[in-house]
């Protein structure tokens, strides 16, 4: 049941949930199974069910999903994201994360618990991936903000963003819009759980070996191009 656009527990199952509420729930399990089966050697049941949580995820896009079940939403769009990337495809991995995000910007102020914490843990994660694939260059990533526009905040997408560890301002960052940077924002919150604090600490230092990698590599090709052989 809904009341003035709030669910009440009298007499709630699934059944009563609106469609795209349960088009939520669903493209968020529909991922997590189409995962699990591509990393089982399942390929034909992995798109199956990859198509099975496009569909559901259409159905949140014609009717917003109460925001209760926004999470899920985001979910659903990191995860199959993953799995789009792990299928070689890269320019939607980066499209479903951005969208991801949006949903996280709208989010904060209501949901302030670990299941974002999670998200966000894992976005670093499998952005670390991606930052060793692309080398670290940005200029190498896909267009896609003609497409999905840029998290912004209140005060516009040129505004500082990057003060406190609101969800907002780590989705709404420009320096997070392709991929996670900076400072581990999941590690450095002490509430976190240990499991998120320490996926995101492994992405920062993927992150800080790439860089660290690319600036001995610029320092050996400069002193080899300045002729420093000696005769």
């Amino acid at each position: 049941q809904q009341q003035h656009g709030m669910y009440t527990s009298s007499n709630l199952t699934p059944d009563n949930l609106p469609w795209y509420d349960q088009s939520a729930l669903n493209a968020a399990r529909f991922s997590q199974l189409a995962l699990g089966a591509l990393c089982n050697d399942q390929v034909g049941l992995a798109l199956e069910l990859s198509n099975a949580c496009v569909l559901c995820l259409k159905n949140c896009v014609e009717e917003p999903s109460h925001k209760s079940c926004l999470s899920a939403v985001a979910r659903a769009y990191l995860l199959h994201g993953i799995f789009r990337s792990l299928r070689g495809d890269m320019v939607r991995y980066f499209k479903y994360r951005r969208v991801c995000m949006t949903q996280i910007y709208m989010l904060d102020g209501e949901q302030q618990d670990e299941t974002v914490d999670a998200l966000l843990a894992a976005m670093s994660f499998h952005d670390a991936w991606a930052y060793m694939m692309y080398n670290a260059t940005e200029d190498a990533l896909p267009d896609i903000d003609g497409v999905l526009p840029r998290v912004c905040n209140h005060k516009g997408c040129g505004s500082d963003a990057s003060t406190g560890l609101g969800f907002s301002q780590v989705v709404t960052d420009p320096m997070n819009q392709m991929w996670i940077q900076g400072e581990p924002q999941i590690f450095l919150k002490n509430e976190a759980r240990v499991v998120d604090r320490s996926l995101d600490a492994i992405s920062c230092a993927v992150r800080s070996c790439c860089d660290q990698a690319n600036r001995d590599f610029a320092q050996m090709s400069q002193s080899m191009s300045g002729g420093g052989g000696g005769g």
